[in-house]
């Protein structure tokens, strides 16, 4: 471990009121069904939501805010972490988004910082991508398997590595210029391709309209 860095647990950082105890969405009898669905309102967040890092408010389904205000748990907010933790496991992203709140499916656990000074979200994000963090997570959950669950309880034994505050922050800011260059390498590759692409199909329908005799 390097200096000034802390191996520590979910549950301590509970704790210590560095952050909130996570919370997943409502399970049982009150769970939102598919014929809740609605074509506006509350998103209603589930794994296959969490994409490259952010959540897609856009194609995810949606519940009524009567129904969401019916729920009891699994309120995520803005700057919320979120993790899937039921199915498809260890996929995170960064709540970003003007309502008051989304509503979480059972699938999805948030991760909500009470004391920034301490612990930056973009930093607990990154390391829910850490390799040792997601074999942790789907070792647990029993990966590879259609069951594969990590249950709140569980989560909270979860480890988690906390550097100083400003450690954090550059961490977090070269992360983010590597992966923005990253997003550039791979829209401009697409470009080049869908260019490629259609000066071949142009020369194809040049050499078709040649007469052959």
């Amino acid at each position: 471990m390097r200096k000034g860095w802390v191996k520590t647990t979910v549950e301590k950082l509970v704790n210590q009121k560095i952050i909130e105890k996570p919370l997943d969405g409502n399970h049982g009898e009150i769970h939102p069904k598919k014929s809740d669905f609605t074509e506006s309102g509350i998103p209603f967040v589930m794994a296959s939501d969490l994409v490259k890092g952010a959540v897609n408010q856009e194609t995810c389904n949606f519940i009524s805010r009567e129904q969401a205000g019916s729920l009891r748990k699994g309120f995520a907010k803005n700057g919320d972490v979120l993790l899937s933790h039921k199915g498809t496991i260890g996929r995170s992203a960064i709540l970003q988004t003007s309502l008051d709140y989304v509503v979480l499916t059972p699938q999805v656990t948030y991760y909500r910082i009470l004391d920034n000074s301490v612990l930056d979200n973009r930093f607990l994000y990154y390391s829910f991508h850490s390799p040792k963090f997601q074999n942790e997570i789907k070792k647990i959950a029993g990966a590879g398997s259609t069951r594969a669950y990590i249950g709140i309880t569980q989560q909270l034994q979860l480890h988690i590595p906390i550097a100083p505050i400003a450690e954090q922050k550059r961490i977090v800011a070269i992360l983010d210029e590597a992966f923005e260059g990253i997003d550039r390498a791979i829209a401009n590759t697409e470009k080049n391709l869908a260019n490629s692409r259609e000066l071949f199909e142009s020369y194809l329908n040049t050499i078709g309209s040649i007469p052959l005799f």
